[in-house]
């Protein structure tokens, strides 16, 4: 926690200690984001089963100075850990955050957990994503396209686990389009590299593809391409990925794309927003629904030989309930083909349906 505390302090410091006591330059506000899962599922082998669980339960507070200083922390008690910590700084033209914060790759990752048209991310996602790390990082518009580089070292819990750049830049020229392009590089101290896709939810006993972690591996690089269409109730989005590592010998890698559609009644629409997709801002009064639908794959190899695959197809629906309340019903179908690294090799698939209730504020 020792460098988040630092880089809190380093913002503070950055301004006039006259202007940080006055309190008319402030503004605080608070959130929270509560969800509970349950599903029922079946998968190869004859699991069957059910399970329910707090999928997640975080509360934050921003504090916001009149200069364009802006300091959010988040903290998530169903896994008992900081998900946010990190303090923004404007500078020259762009802004400045070092702390604890999501890294830029991928455009699925760059939303909030309460804006998702399904209920969790794709495999696709999963199997790519950095997700959040200590580090700083530069945002900055740049005409029509925004920019954003980070270097990362690690979590608050493992500050020396790892050490990376991640790289993005995507188009601002339309309110409607959205593309874009990542890259990122990261060297870890363990030097292992794990090869996952999990299904998309969480309460499933079991990962469908999961190939354990790789040894020896010094460094790895990804590369993601995103792209997002915007049509009045209408939302189109797909992502694709490849990811290697670096060792002696076969290098692990894998790559993958999803493809994802949804559509809300009533006339709302999602809109673009600081490089992601957000759901609209409902009325206390309101009633809608969105439909969504996305198919996912990914492929893992270690060399020239194919070490496993995943395919996945999901359907959601999901009731919004005035400005605070949703409802989610998501049902989800994998096939998976697993390799001679796992402990059951072969073809695997299976199915879950899954609800959620959430609330947010």
């Amino acid at each position: 926690m020792r460098p988040v505390t630092f880089a809190l302090s380093l913002g503070l410091a950055s301004l006039p200690a006259s202007s940080l006591c006055k309190a008319s330059d402030w503004s605080v506000s608070y959130g929270g984001n509560f969800q509970h899962d349950y599903s029922r599922y079946s998968l190869s082998g004859d699991i069957d089963g059910e399970a329910d669980a707090a999928r997640r339960s975080r509360v934050s507070l921003k504090a916001s100075h009149a200069s364009g200083l802006e300091l959010k922390g988040e903290w998530d008690f169903a896994s008992g850990t900081v998900t946010d910590l990190y303090v923004d700084l404007p500078a020259a033209g762009g802004k400045l955050r070092f702390g604890q914060y999501k890294q830029p790759f991928t455009l699925d990752e760059q939303g909030s957990s309460r804006d998702l048209a399904l209920m969790e991310r794709s495999i696709a996602h999963d199997a790519s994503t950095i997700g959040r790390r200590v580090g700083l990082m530069w945002m900055q518009p740049l005409g029509s396209l925004q920019l954003q580089a980070s270097g990362y070292a690690g979590l608050t819990e493992q500050i020396s686990g790892s050490a990376g750049i991640a790289l993005r830049g995507f188009s601002v020229a339309r309110p409607d389009l959205q593309l874009g392009v990542a890259a990122a590089y990261e060297q870890r101290d363990d030097e292992r590299l794990r090869l996952r896709a999990r299904a998309e939810s969480r309460l499933l006993p079991l990962s469908p593809l999961d190939l354990g972690s790789f040894a020896a591996v010094g460094s790895n690089a990804r590369l993601g391409l995103e792209a997002a269409w915007l049509r009045d109730s209408w939302t189109v989005q797909s992502e694709a990925f490849t990811l290697r590592g670096q060792r002696p010998g076969s290098d692990p890698s894998g790559q993958g794309a999803y493809l994802q559609a949804s559509w809300l009644s009533g006339g709302h629409a999602r809109s673009l927003r600081d490089g992601a997709v957000r759901k609209p801002k409902f009325e206390a009064e309101s009633l809608a629904f969105e439909l969504a639908a996305r198919i996912s794959r990914v492929d893992f190899d270690l060399g020239s030989a194919a070490l496993g695959a995943q395919t996945q197809i999901g359907f959601a629906a999901t009731v919004y309930v005035g400005a605070n309340w949703q409802f989610s019903a998501h049902y989800g179908n994998f096939e998976a083909d697993r390799s001679l690294r796992v402990s059951r090799p072969g073809e695997y698939s299976g199915h879950f349906t899954a609800v959620r209730a959430q609330y947010g504020f």
